[in-house]
């Protein structure tokens, strides 16, 4: 698994520690992917100003191969790049011949052109395949309250068991009610909790946020499919046991 953090330095963890490594880039990380046969790649852009001007430098693509090399990966020039264009933003690696990166106002891609499709829907609309309905905010008067805490990215492991979380939970046995549990949603994982009332839910939200940074935990009318369940001791943070939901 690896980590970007703030300035221009990665974090490998092999399972078993930390191991720190420079950024190939000159400019601070913005996204990080890994494809399946453990290539790397990495974007990496100034921030835009705080007047909203473009950066001075744009932003750059780098892949590391299974050498352990890091090498620029060169995009493509268009005479039409909007105005501002700024290189590189962010990439993901859904396979090895599988990437995508956002750059300059463009979605490039590494295979053969592939269809998207885009779709337009009003709030709380669910989509034709009935696979995703975007959620609303609660209400005191709902009865599916469901915290979102943050979402998983694509590199987690499948037992990840959310040792940050259970340690913000650790002395807070006013959720002891609540059921904690990881869920999937249009093909990405999260991790939340169904809470019984409102007001307990909205407290819930403000620990999340407080402790676990980064986060921006929200308070939702949502049956969302749940793939686990967790069962935590809020006394100690300890995770005393988890189970695949339908067993």
């Amino acid at each position: 698994m690896w980590f970007g953090y703030a300035g221009n330095g990665l974090v490998h963890y092999d399972g078993k520690s930390l191991e720190p490594e420079q950024s190939p880039a000159s400019q601070p990380i913005s996204s990080l992917s890994l494809a399946p046969d453990g290539t790397l790649w990495l974007a990496a852009k100034s921030p835009e100003s705080v007047r909203g001007r473009p950066p001075e430098a744009p932003g750059e693509l780098w892949r590391r191969g299974l050498d352990r090399t890091w090498t620029r990966v060169a995009l493509p020039e268009y005479e039409d790049f909007p105005e501002g264009a700024c290189g590189a933003n962010s990439v993901v690696a859904l396979g090895n011949s599988d990437v995508w990166v956002t750059a300059s106002g463009r979605l490039l891609h590494t295979g053969p052109p592939v269809p998207v499709e885009r779709f337009e829907w009003d709030y709380g609309q669910q989509l034709a395949s009935g696979s995703f309905r975007l959620p609303k905010a609660a209400t005191p008067e709902c009865k599916d309250l469901f915290v979102l805490m943050y979402g998983l990215t694509r590199v987690a492991p499948a037992d990840y068991d959310y040792p940050l979380t259970r340690a913000a939970l650790k002395g807070h046995p006013e959720f002891v009610s609540a059921r904690f549990v990881e869920t999937t949603e249009n093909g990405r994982r999260f991790f939340g909790a169904f809470v019984a009332d409102h007001a307990l839910g909205k407290k819930l939200v403000a620990l999340v946020q407080k402790q676990i940074k980064g986060s921006k935990p929200q308070l939702l009318c949502h049956q969302p499919s749940v793939t686990r369940r967790f069962d935590i001791d809020l006394a100690t943070g300890a995770l005393r046991g988890v189970t695949a939901a339908g067993t």
